[in-house]
């Protein structure tokens, strides 16, 4: 029976080869254009592999039926029905997929399986488990959609979003229960992959219902689940833009490190307080080490915990393995950001002070002064997380990369992808601003 999951390919690497090519297709006139493969949307029927399926995937499927010579190992998703060859049935599948209409598509899972799922999910009344969850809704445009979440996101984000939508707020920061999503007519669920057995029942006392699944501490390509979902539930050109703005990042990144060799680093974790002791450090998978793959290698140990892949030690161990581990600390510092402090947003003079803190953890050494000590808000799991690398960047490279354009890219992020309209300069506590 084909249960209506969905499991979002989120991993650190990209599946095929195929993603970092460039495609060349005769347009019209035969004139040739260049799509670029980015890996980024999994799904059988998306030909050239780039961040949509549309006319292009047609053009080249068409191109691929008339000349069978042509080398398709470059197109890993061209059989969208995958009934083992191309032909106009695989077409006809992609221009279902352009006009919105009923079929099945094949998806690769976050097993590296291949799963087939019915098109279109509808999405009128959407539950969300976590923040990071409605980020990506809001990234869609579909906020006002979210109909159940949780108290922790009702009440600790009363200050950045109109919730005034959501019928049913629930005690807890995870999953509801079975009960209420089925009591709240939810089509929609976005949960951690862990809540199936609270998802599962519900799809099977309401076929209607779909379940986005994602592994929060292990994935490490965001653009991917906000791509899929994004084809899913109709929201093609969000998504697109979405990925437009990461692709503009990396190239930025890339154009930036030609002829600069990557540092080495340790991204360390910071909650609410900063204590002496013990750093903890934050390892691959975690989306963290991906994103700032193309500046830094981040610290790693095989002796990381396998439920947050975070690796802790103590104070001691920092000190004695600066310039031999690691030469520079990224720390990401959470509840700044956004947080809200007595009903408003955290401030830039908040952040300097945890800073502060951390210059003392960290002054039996000379990382401070070497200038290598740098704190950013916290930047993995979060849909907004690709808008700090330009600022990363320009911490470990400022030689390279300006602090004006990591300002810039990070309110780009606010004001085209989030319905929370905030000035990164004035509202939360996002980099260190000390003179």
């Amino acid at each position: 029976m084909d249960k209506k999951i969905i499991a979002i390919v989120i991993v650190a690497i990209l599946i095929v080869a195929a993603a970092a090519t460039a495609i060349i297709l005769m347009g019209n006139g035969s004139q040739e254009k260049t799509v670029k493969a980015t890996g980024n949307l999994p799904v059988y029927g998306n030909a050239n592999n780039d961040d949509a399926i549309d006319k292009k995937d047609v053009d080249l499927m068409e191109k691929l039926i008339k000349d069978s010579s042509i080398d398709r190992s470059a197109y890993p998703f061209l059989d969208a029905n995958q009934d083992g060859k191309l032909d106009s049935a695989d077409v006809e599948i992609v221009k279902k997929v352009i006009n919105k209409q009923k079929c099945d598509l094949y998806y690769v899972n976050f097993e590296d399986k291949v799963t087939k799922q019915s098109f279109p999910v509808k999405a009128d009344r959407i539950c969300v488990n976590r923040y990071f969850f409605a980020e990506a809704v809001d990234i869609l445009g579909l906020f006002d959609k979210i109909v159940l979440a949780p108290k922790k996101l009702t009440e600790d984000r009363s200050h950045m979003y109109d919730m005034s939508h959501i019928e049913t707020a629930y005690e807890g920061g995870k999953a509801p229960t079975t009960e209420l999503i089925l009591e709240n007519k939810v089509d929609l669920i976005i949960a951690d992959s862990w809540d199936g057995s609270v998802c599962e029942p519900a799809m099977e006392a309401d076929p209607k219902i779909s379940t986005f699944y994602v592994d929060i501490y292990s994935y490490g390509n965001l653009v991917k689940f906000i791509e899929i979902i994004g084809l899913f539930v109709g929201a093609n050109e969000r998504a697109a833009a979405y990925a437009n703005f990461v692709n503009g990042i990396n190239d930025y990144i890339d154009e930036g490190m030609k002829g600069l060799t990557k540092k080495k680093i340790a991204i360390t974790y910071l909650g609410s307080t900063i204590t002496a002791g013990n750093t903890t450090m934050e390892c691959a998978p975690c989306s963290s080490t991906y994103l700032v793959s193309k500046l830094a290698d981040a610290y790693y140990s095989d002796d990381k915990s396998s439920r947050n892949n975070r690796y802790t030690v103590e104070d001691e161990w920092m000190l004695k393995n600066y310039k031999i581990e690691y030469d520079a600390i990224v720390a990401m510092h959470e509840y700044t950001d956004t947080t809200k402090v007595n009903g408003t947003y955290y401030t830039p003079a908040m952040f300097n002070d945890r800073c502060d803190q951390l210059d003392q953890k960290y002054s039996a050494i000379s990382i401070k002064n070497d200038g290598n000590l740098h704190s950013a808000s916290f930047f993995s799991i979060t849909f907004g997380s690709y808008a700090h690398i330009p600022m990363i960047a320009h911490m470990l490279f400022p030689e390279k990369f300006s602090e004006e354009k990591g300002w810039d890219y990070l309110q780009e992020y606010w004001s085209n992808f989030s319905s929370a309209k905030i000035d990164v300069r004035t509202q939360g506590g996002w980099f260190d601003t000390r003179a």
